[in-house]
């Protein structure tokens, strides 16, 4: 069985539209990781800058991305809780030097997550550096940067994006939530 799939998500138009939008909303630094019920604040975990695009404001975008999501949830993972499997969408600026370390998208305050979800906005001329890994085992594998791609992997799966060296590159990213596993 694959540890994750991958499809095109977006044309690249709708990828533009989506990257103007973020502009628009303006965006914050992230620079933290949960690490279970406490923030911890490093540069050295995470650096880049979040826009966030909730269902009420966004939900032709949202909703875009959870039927990307379901289309591309080949494990059956059951979804959709409480009726709003995705309540909002994240879309990420990093520019040189932003990355984000290796980690998981699961546990402690995040367990309600079962599926992590990429997608890049960026055509893959428009940086350097910034590739996404996805760590499976002893294998590592990069995700496709074509423009409008995107990865859907389990949440407790280790990844992490390295770091950009030139240019900007926009990503959008989500989860879809489940009840907890028992």
């Amino acid at each position: 069985m694959n540890t994750f799939s991958e499809g095109e998500a977006f044309d690249p138009g709708m990828c533009d539209h989506i990257i103007e939008i973020a502009r628009k909303c303006g965006g914050r630094p992230q620079t933290s990781e949960h690490r279970g019920e406490q923030n911890v604040h490093d540069y050295a975990l995470r650096s880049c800058t979040a826009h966030f695009l909730d269902r009420r404001h966004h939900p032709q975008i949202v909703m875009a991305v959870q039927e990307f999501a379901d289309k591309h949830n080949i494990w059956d993972f059951t979804t959709d809780w409480g009726g709003v499997g995705m309540p909002s969408v994240e879309v990420l600026k990093y520019v040189e030097g932003d990355h984000q370390a290796r980690h998981s998208d699961w546990g402690g305050t995040n367990s309600k997550r079962k599926l992590s979800v990429s997608i890049q906005l960026s055509g893959p001329d428009d940086y350097e550096g910034g590739d996404i890994h996805l760590y499976d085992g002893p294998g590592t594998w990069e995700c496709n940067r074509g423009k409008g791609w995107g990865t859907v992997f389990p949440s407790w799966m280790l990844h992490g994006v390295e770091p950009v060296t030139s240019g900007e590159r926009w990503v959008l990213i989500a989860w879809n939530l489940g009840p907890l596993w028992t």
